[in-house]
């Protein structure tokens, strides 16, 4: 009853027909709250929006998300103890499972004695990268058990002579790439943390009253338009399989490019950022892998970006681990000229990543994690169902990331696919080098590969054109 909605209107009418529209709101509020704080009293939190989004598809799916860093020698019992003390204890999300009660789901609090155990002593010898390469494609194809803490924290402590191996991996219910980098960044002492500059502006409480009226309406505009949204057929082919579906994926990586030669090369475009040009590189790249393939009419394909909405915390005591990125939907034109390119996929992005977008997509979350949870299913399912193409920007700080107090020196990322998803394209900058990975459906007929060898060909002659040292 609960999840369809029926519990849910019996409330409201109540409330309303009780005390008025003014009161009876209060009511619900007041409710919500008390019911919020029973909840807790007996071991149990409600999940948030992203939260239930990214948890739909636990039973049948394998939405698991992390990446492995090649950091300095450690050994397990310092970074157990770490992981223990500066995390599981400070974040209460850590050592929760994720349950069903009434037809809802939740996280429900456990032992945190038992959620230390998932911090892991890998015993596998691996001494190079493509055995952890092929490692993280064994474990991102593992279903995490329901029963535990839907996280895990992987050590393989002889690298070589001088490093370890963190294997990090997550299920994206837990929390977003945000959130991920802000935990494992907290996990060191202070003159190891990550600092960022980057912050979030909030509105005063006029202004947010206003947006908080506006943005219903506005996200049903914006909605609306995304139902036109579509790719072109022959791009559409990207999903094509040459076999069953065995919701198998695999892992792709590139070759490390350095930053600051492909800085030269987007600044030389006016306006330009680097996501700007990326993409560019992307377009430019996809149309020649389409038509090595025969598809010589692939003009678009419908892509969605996820957006940081999220500053780095503090203090690991101000760490929520809660999905808060945003999603920006929007058709990725395919060109064959890289100016053209970039012009045309800023155009295409820029019109649906707005501030008022990006505001009104948040309060849109906020308040829908409300509504009955076969609803929100439904809308999630509309929103993701014709997404061809999925492409994350991971940056990383250039001059250094710790973890457990030892230095990384080597990133990579992964994110599995989900929904009808079967390609996910990700670019991870680290330490003054840019590197392109992807997580694929192991059986598709494109091979991911392919485009990713294309792409850093596109990259390596731009280099050599207009990056080339004085």
């Amino acid at each position: 009853m609960w999840e369809y909605g029926i519990v849910h209107l019996i409330i409201v009418l109540t409330a309303y027909f009780s005390f008025g529209w003014l009161y009876g709101t209060i009511a619900l509020i007041v409710f919500v709250y008390c019911a919020d704080l029973v909840l807790m009293k007996c071991g149990y939190t409600r999940l948030t929006y992203g939260d239930l989004c990214m948890s739909y598809e636990l039973p049948n799916g394998n939405h698991n998300a992390g990446g492995y860093f090649i950091i300095e020698k450690l050994d397990f019992k310092t970074m157990e103890h770490e992981i223990y003390n500066r995390a599981i204890k400070n974040i209460p999300k850590l050592h929760t499972i994720l349950v069903r009660r009434f037809g809802l789901s939740f996280w429900k609090h456990i032992d945190m004695e038992l959620a230390k155990k998932q911090v892991i002593q890998v015993k596998q010898k691996m001494n190079t990268e493509k055995e952890c390469l092929k490692y993280v494609e064994t474990i991102l194809n593992e279903h995490m058990d329901r029963d535990k803490p839907l996280w895990e924290m992987r050590l393989l402590e002889d690298y070589d002579e001088k490093h370890s191996v963190i294997f990090v991996r997550l299920h994206h219910a837990i929390t977003d790439g945000g959130g991920y980098v802000s935990l494992m960044s907290c996990i060191n002492d202070d003159k190891y943390k990550f600092k960022s500059n980057k912050t979030f502006p909030k509105p005063n409480i006029f202004v947010d009253f206003v947006m908080t009226i506006i943005c219903p309406f506005h996200t049903i505009f914006f909605l609306a338009q995304y139902s036109f949204l579509k790719s072109s057929p022959d791009a559409r082919k990207i999903g094509e399989l040459k076999g069953p579906d065995t919701h198998k994926n695999k892992y792709y990586v590139s070759e490390e490019i350095d930053f600051d030669a492909v800085r030269k090369c987007y600044k030389r475009f006016e306006k330009t950022s680097f996501n700007d040009y990326i993409m560019g590189i992307i377009t430019i790249s996809m149309n020649e892998w389409f038509k090595n393939y025969g598809h010589m009419k692939a003009e678009k394909i419908l892509s969605c970006i996820t957006v940081n909405l999220r500053g780095m915390p503090d203090s690991m005591q101000d760490l929520i681990l809660d999905n808060k990125s945003g999603a920006v939907k929007f058709e990725l034109p395919i060109k064959e000229n890289l100016e053209d390119g970039i012009k045309a996929c800023r155009k295409s992005f820029r019109r649906f990543f707005t501030n008022w977008i990006m505001v009104s997509f948040s309060k849109f979350c906020s308040a829908i994690q409300f509504f009955p949870q076969k609803l929100i299913m439904y809308i999630l399912q509309n929103f993701y169902s014709s997404i061809d193409l999925m492409y994350s920007n991971v940056p990383f700080p250039s001059e250094g990331w710790h973890f457990c107090n030892k230095k990384a020196v080597s990133i990579k990322t992964f994110a599995n696919i989900q929904h009808n998803w079967k390609y996910f394209f990700i670019v991870t900058t680290f330490r003054g080098k840019i590197a392109l990975s992807s997580v694929a459906n192991e059986n598709l007929k494109m091979d991911p590969q392919k485009l990713i060898d294309i792409a850093i060909r596109n990259l390596k002659e731009e280099i050599a054109t207009h990056a080339k040292s004085d």
